[in-house]
């Protein structure tokens, strides 16, 4: 567990050494010059490491606020022994990304999120975890075989939290 979250605070430094906290540039204009890995989704033995960056691909959230944003860089680490997937997110949060609450004209901020994921299914070549939060769930879907993988939040009352709203969700893609 200390070597995932060593590793998550790795991504956050090339991050940062890639030189994106530059405020010189507009949203657009860093979403252009800054690269994440290429996708790769890779099995060996007991893990799989999924590479990437998530794309957004839908959703019905009211706020339009993009989580994770648009430049980012993701890792997940997926342990069959454990059956546990770690999701470390590098992640440059702009006024673009901030939907309707841009209005607070926040700097861009970068930030790292580590999400554990609790493997629900684990077959030949698909890997379904889940993240369960009081006002969400997260649901990571991995194919070995295609090499894809999908994150999705929805909201859910199951925990108490009287204000989530279930016809709401986010979907992204690996790419």
């Amino acid at each position: 567990m200390k070597n995932i979250q060593n590793y998550c605070t790795l991504i956050l430094i090339v991050f940062i050494l890639l030189g994106i906290t530059s405020s010189a540039y507009s949203d657009d204009q860093l979403f252009s010059k800054i690269k994440s890995p290429q996708k790769s989704v890779i099995a060996s033995g007991d893990y799989v490491l999924v590479k990437g960056r998530w794309k957004k691909a839908g959703g019905t959230d009211k706020l339009n606020i993009n989580k994770p944003p648009t430049i980012n860089t993701v890792d997940v680490i997926c342990d069959k022994g454990d059956m546990i997937c770690w999701e470390c997110i590098a992640q440059l949060v702009t006024t673009k990304d901030m939907g309707m609450l841009a209005k607070t004209k926040m700097s861009p901020q970068l930030t790292v999120d580590t999400t554990i994921f609790k493997i629900i299914d684990w077959s030949d070549n698909t890997i379904i975890a889940k993240a369960s939060f009081r006002a969400s769930d997260y649901i990571l879907r991995i194919s070995i075989k295609d090499s894809y993988a999908e994150r999705r939040r929805q909201e859910t009352k199951a925990r108490g939290n009287e204000h989530s709203d279930p016809d709401i969700f986010e979907r992204w893609v690996l790419e």
